[in-house]
């Protein structure tokens, strides 16, 4: 006993010292800007309790912009600060030769190193976009400027998944700029293509209609003078126009190209001009949804108003030459744009939105109207058409003319009937919608590692949900199944009763399921759930969505699950019922495996049957379902606690 005690405590002993003396906020290394790089091994070093941890990325490539959304934590942590220079810009990075490490790290500022709650993320980033040259693949870099001169900030290092390992650190002076998106909408035809350029100097060659530059770093610390070119020019002298811009590198831009050359054979004539637009949003900054503007470039339209499909607007009294006054709006879903003049009369203008399909970028977009109206009085011009600005790719992406093709079961009151044992239906999500205050059954939280996905939605969110119903048969029993081979999306489906179709409160679920537990010869996460005890004649609904708004064709059928052809076999029934304080089954075994489901389809109870029978003093008032696994097979019931 007295040997063991004393390799403890020389184990104790040798881990202590070999902690990293930086392991914590407080005991920071300074690293000075500019200055000698510093070497780091993070294998001995810990993560404090409520540690502070990057918020995750809502983009699909979150590595590039926070820490990977599959490993948001810290494991093995160490911390080093720096003061930011005179021109508040600094890159950070552990790209450098003698870097193993697959590093992640974030730039703090606190008030209190003690205290993580005073703690404010500026940014983060795991993965270098690109790789790493002169250090491991995946090392990690940040960029960022408007940092106050003089102040002092914090330098997180952790590794990816708990990785540890030797690293090399740097702090260098940056350069203060701004994000500048170019956007040629100019319909001459004459101006297929531009060269554009900075101070003189060629930025964009041959810059074609209907493409975007995507976001240049353009320096913000003075004045530039921003030129438009034939696409043949060799330098500043043969500019068309020219502007002068002063660039915030608090902000970002987007710079766009309208209007003709000269005034012959243009009806109205709109010399070419180049609009600055300050503020430009790069990502989107909620989960689920992007930001969206509007740009006007059709020089023969008139003022305009836009609609969307529920008629609420978007932009009011919309003129040429600018971007709308209402500013960027959060978009959820597909939505049918509709184009109205001032006095409220359509035009007979109708675009689908792609609202939903481009979500999962994470990223801002700029709708634009282009082209001409009437392109015959406009020297042949580039007809209309409308416009989603791509500034991932460069390119200009035409949005298709008419409405979107809602599917008609997009709310319960349209439901589509399903008949009992009849064929698979196919079905396709692409443009479903939610309505207000859609009713949902209970969701465990978004990429929660011990989500029961057999028995609950486990994203935690609506997103493109389609409605079914069909009627009970005499069995009472219904298995409702997506396992199909052409079956594309990852389904999740709930099961639900609903007393008024317009009122989202009247809906009471019964079960739900993401994953089938059993394989599937189509998409792996389909759905399959069974479930008895339904009423015999009554109209039931089924309530289908995409795990994590996945859009895209699947399959759905209703049978009578095989071994339900003697109800009494499957069902139980409970007393008293309803139940107070106490409810007993017949014929259950003792140390059958109970769950009690609440009406969302959330598990509030999970015991073992005994002879006094399940306490329910603790259940709200209300309908609850039980599952019971007695003798090899699930038997169910429900009742209604007071």
């Amino acid at each position: 006993m007295k040997l063991t005690s004393t390799l403890v405590l020389l184990f104790a002993a040798i881990v202590a010292i070999a902690q990293p003396t930086n392991d914590s906020p407080c005991n920071a290394i300074l690293v000075e800007v500019d200055g000698a790089l510093v070497e780091g091994n993070n294998a001995d070093a810990t993560a404090d309790p409520n540690e502070a941890v990057p918020a995750a990325s809502s983009l699909a490539v979150s590595c590039y912009t926070s820490w990977c959304n599959d490993d948001v934590a810290v494991q093995n942590s160490m911390w080093y600060t720096f003061t930011a220079p005179a021109n508040g810009a600094v890159v950070i990075s552990t790209c450098n030769t003698g870097s193993a490490l697959d590093s992640q790290i974030a730039l703090w500022s606190a008030s209190d190193c003690s205290d993580y709650s005073t703690f404010t993320n500026l940014a983060a980033n795991d993965d270098i976009e690109g790789g790493c040259n002169d250090g491991g693949v995946y090392s990690s870099a940040i960029t960022i400027d408007g940092l106050t001169p003089g102040a002092v900030y914090l330098i997180q290092v952790d590794g990816w998944d708990g990785e540890f390992g030797p690293f090399v650190l740097s702090v260098s002076t940056g350069q203060p700029t701004a994000l500048v998106n170019f956007i040629h909408v100019s319909g001459d035809p004459l101006l297929g293509a531009v060269d554009v350029r900075l101070d003189g100097e060629l930025l964009l060659d041959n810059f074609a209609y209907l493409t975007c530059s995507q976001y240049l770093p353009i320096d913000a610390t003075g004045p530039h003078t921003i030129s438009i070119h034939p696409p043949t020019s060799f330098d500043a002298s043969d500019a068309i126009i020219s502007t002068e811009v002063n660039f915030n590198s608090a902000l970002n831009y987007e710079v766009a190209i309208v209007g003709q050359l000269d005034e012959l054979g243009f009806s109205p004539y709109q010399p070419l001009n180049a609009l600055v637009f300050e503020g430009a949003q790069l990502y989107s900054t909620e989960a689920g949804s992007i930001p969206m503007h509007f740009l006007h470039a059709v020089s023969d339209a008139p003022n305009v108003n836009f609609y969307d499909n529920n008629s609420n607007p978007l932009c009011f009294d919309f003129g040429y030459a600018t971007f709308n006054n209402e500013g960027y709006a959060q978009f959820y879903e597909n939505f049918t744009l509709s184009i109205f003049d001032v006095t409220g009369i359509p035009l007979g203008l109708e675009y689908c939105i792609p609202a939903a399909f481009v979500v999962d970028y994470g990223a801002g977009f700029t709708i634009v109207a282009a082209g001409f109206v009437n392109p015959q009085v406009n020297s042949n011009g580039n007809p209309f058409g409308l416009y989603l600005v791509n500034w991932n790719s460069g390119e200009l992406i035409p949005l298709d003319q008419g409405a979107c093709q809602f599917p008609d079961n997009d709310n319960i009151c349209t439901a589509t009937e399903l008949v009992m044992n009849a064929p698979e239906t196919m079905g396709d999500n692409s443009f479903a919608t939610l309505e207000d205050n859609e009713a949902s059954p209970f969701n465990l939280p978004s990429n929660d590692p011990e989500s029961d996905c057999i028995l609950a939605w486990c994203d935690g969110t609506l997103d493109n949900t389609l409605w079914y119903s069909f009627t009970a048969t005499a069995s009472g029993c219904v298995a409702i199944n997506t396992c199909f081979a052409d079956g594309v999306i990852d389904t999740q489906i709930a099961l639900c009763e609903v007393a008024e179709c317009t009122d989202p409160s009247a809906v009471s679920y019964l079960a739900s399921n993401d994953d089938m537990e059993a394989a599937c010869v189509g998409n792996t996460y389909s759905s399959y759930l069974e479930y008895c005890g339904l009423t015999p004649g009554e109209t039931y609904y089924i309530q289908l969505d995409g795990y994590e708004g996945e859009l895209g064709i699947f399959y759905i059928q209703i049978t009578e699950p095989s071994m339900v052809g003697n109800r009494e076999m499957m069902n139980v029934t409970g007393y008293p019922n309803p139940a107070s304080d106490r409810i007993y089954f017949n014929g259950i075994s003792n140390g059958a495996e109970i769950q009690v489901v609440s009406i969302t389809g959330e598990v509030v109870l999970s015991s073992r049957y005994s002879g006094a029978g399940i306490d329910t003093s603790t259940l709200a008032t209300g309908s609850y379902h039980v599952r019971i696994m007695n003798d090899g097979e699930w038997k169910s019931s429900r009742f209604m606690k007071l």
